[in-house]
């Protein structure tokens, strides 16, 4: 099962991607947006939250992860929705 979960707080709008499986462990989590760190051996680049976590920081976007063992993993990221 995969969640996808939208929340308002206050400015802001918080996604969040969240499975029930069994986590990941911190020195993974660690390294998860990092260029060329891959979990995947010869079938991973490394590139893909890499490049995520650039298009967050570019548009000024919070981001993260939380993840435990046996608790699943949430990915998310909170984008500020300035009045105009």
């Amino acid at each position: 099962t995969i969640d996808l979960i939208v929340e308002e707080d206050k400015n802001n709008l918080i996604i969040s991607v969240k499975d029930y499986a069994c986590g990941m462990p911190e020195k993974v989590k660690n390294k998860l947006f990092k260029e060329m760190i891959t979990t995947k051996g010869k079938n991973g680049t490394g590139l893909g939250l890499s490049i995520v976590k650039t298009i967050l920081e570019t548009h000024g976007y919070k981001y993260g992860v939380n993840s435990s063992k046996g608790n699943g993993t949430m990915f998310y990221f909170e984008i500020n929705r300035k009045s105009n």
